[in-house]
């Protein structure tokens, strides 16, 4: 004889379940909208305000115009008797008022350089809403180093950290440069992201990509790779696939220590290595 009890504990179970299924359903799809409209805030994180360029290596400080009507502010150090200049992108986060150890170690490779603040950087004016933005930002203080500064394009070494290597390579394609720095850097930003969005539909959910990987066969000077194993940022075997992946003159540094500071706590090893491959 069916037990009628039994019965409504089971229906009652079974909406329970359903419930249950359908409040995760909802944040689920909750968790995959905010990733979409919110990655912005994650990829990029601008420190605003500016602080002074330190005062003995002569730097000046310049606005790049970009095509679209955006103001750059720029950090330009000319060095005596310079072959080379250095165009410099930086990470995802912070701005060029933090640079002065960077620049320090551009002019021990008695190097010019030049390091921008993407817009919504610092005080370069605008936001990033696309990844368009950023590559045009690059593209506008290519085209003011080689102009406006008179850099010849053989002369210039484009070097990108972190997010910055991404920016690098993509400005980097198709050009007749002295060569690319790719430091500290992403396969492509897609694979970074694996970890944080695992269970995410990534391929509908990411509106930005940075597909270095695939833009390396674009490349036709030397590329200079550098990481560090105990880079707690960006996975060390991200740079190694990098430099697997490119088949044209290249070489591979190994620094050590932590994500920020690796190439400065390396720095006696780094710059006599990298000043033999780049031929400075």
């Amino acid at each position: 004889m069916r037990n009628p009890a039994a019965g409504f504990f089971n229906a009652l179970a079974m909406k329970k379940i359903l419930l249950i299924v359908i409040i995760l359903i909802v944040l689920y799809a909750l968790i995959c909208v905010c990733v979409y409209f919110f990655q912005k805030y994650v990829i990029f994180q601008p420190q605003k305000g500016s602080s002074p360029p330190p005062g003995d290596l002569n730097i000046s400080e310049l606005w790049i115009p970009t095509s679209d009507g955006q103001k750059l502010h720029s950090w330009w150090m000319p060095t005596d008797s310079a072959e080379y200049t250095i165009l410099f992108f930086h990470g995802n986060a912070g701005n060029i008022s933090r640079g002065e150890k960077r620049m320090r170690l551009f002019r021990e490779m008695c190097c010019n350089a030049l390091a921008i603040d993407y817009r919504g950087y610092g005080i370069s004016s605008g936001t990033i809403k696309k990844e368009e933005d950023i590559y045009e930002d690059a593209a506008a203080s290519w085209q003011y180093l080689t102009q406006q500064l008179g850099v010849p394009e053989q002369n210039i070494i484009i070097w990108g950290w972190s997010l910055g290597g991404a920016v690098a390579v993509n400005l980097a394609q198709h050009k007749k440069c002295h060569a690319l720095v790719m430091e500290s850097t992403f396969y492509n930003l897609d694979q970074m992201t694996g970890k944080w969005y695992m269970f995410l539909p990534k391929k509908w959910l990411m509106r930005y990509h940075f597909t270095s990987d695939e833009k390396l066969a674009n490349i036709v000077v030397p590329i200079l790779f550098t990481h560090s194993k105990t880079d707690e940022t960006v996975p060390y075997g991200q740079g190694v696939r990098l430099f697997e992946k490119f088949s044209g003159t290249k070489k591979f540094i190994e620094i050590s220590k932590d994500h920020n500071h690796g190439i400065f706590d390396s720095q006696d090893v780094f710059i006599a290595e990298a000043k033999q491959f780049l031929n400075l």
